[in-house]
């Protein structure tokens, strides 16, 4: 059967657009706002809610009353059809698992962060050091498996070996490395993209410390060496050996408590061939009883 089309489906060049103009208007409509720099992020700062929109997939974050108020706000025939609200579960691949801690050990675990945004002063003894509070981690270990398993599939098609140490660091010293394997194409020269960059977009959201190792050889794309392939299995046998690994993060403090912790360093001339140096930073929200990593 074939009918007139009314509305856009999806495939149409500005069904996106149309979309974004519709749900945006509905948002701020009920009090939401743009978050600067965040196109796709919104808060509420009455309900004290925050709300992250992917296409059709909407999170939001806020106090149980907040965020009852803001799904009843924008959810209706006359607003957005919306399924109904369900715990936060897997979000771009992306695990998130909520549970509890006592405060004593997030009070452990921040002892040593604290005094950098306290005037070196530490945090004083929880008073109810039994006290659970909220914990959330994230982690992408079935993402992850599936970034070994594409190496392994690259190697396999280029006849490498697919056996992966087991190593503590991402990184290898480039003095370990011979010279003559920095002047010779490396085995994955054509496939090393393939890897790399699906290894990235997993660092982005929950291995920060992976970082570094990635964008280091995502300069190299186009100049593979064997030198690039000994990183590169340096790297990936260190994912398989911490593949459990994720970010975390906990709150037992109110907002005013709190403070944003910025640390930032750089090497020096660290890099062999042409003595660049590098630099980096790490983003998070700290109080006597709180880690919230953020960037």
């Amino acid at each position: 059967p074939v009918c007139r089309l009314l509305r856009s489906l999806y495939g149409h060049p500005t069904a996106g657009l149309f979309w974004e103009r519709e749900y945006k208007a509905v948002l701020r409509a009920a009090g939401f706002k743009d978050m600067a720099g965040w196109e796709c992020l919104f808060v509420h700062e009455t309900w004290q809610v925050m709300l992250s929109v992917y296409v059709d997939d909407f999170k939001m974050a806020g106090t149980e009353k907040g965020v009852a108020q803001a799904w009843k706000a924008i959810r209706g025939p006359d607003k957005l059809i919306l399924d109904e609200p369900i715990p936060f579960g897997p979000y771009l691949g992306c695990e998130q698992e909520v549970s509890t801690m006592k405060r004593s050990e997030a009070a452990e675990r921040v002892q040593n962060i604290y005094p950098l945004v306290n005037g070196g002063q530490s945090a004083p003894a929880p008073r109810k050091p039994d006290e659970e509070i909220k914990r959330i981690r994230w982690h992408m270990k079935d993402f992850h498996s599936q970034c070994l398993d594409r190496y392994k599939e690259l190697r396999t098609q280029n006849g490498a070996s697919t056996k992966l140490k087991d190593y503590a660091f991402p990184s290898i010293d480039d003095h370990q490395i011979p010279a003559e394997e920095f002047e010779e194409p490396g085995i994955l020269c054509k496939d090393a993209a393939k890897v790399g960059m699906k290894c990235l977009y997993g660092a982005r959201f929950v291995r920060f410390d992976l970082s570094w190792p990635i964008g280091d050889l995502a300069r190299r794309i186009s100049k593979w060496t064997r030198a690039c392939d000994r990183r590169l299995d340096r790297l990936m046998g260190h994912l398989n050996t911490t593949l459990n690994h994720g970010l975390e993060g906990f709150v037992g403090d109110r907002l005013e408590e709190c403070s944003v912790l910025a640390y930032c360093d750089a090497s020096f001339a660290d890099e062999l061939a042409t003595s660049k140096s590098t630099s980096g930073y790490f983003i998070c929200i700290v109080g006597p009883n709180t880690f919230m990593p953020i960037n």
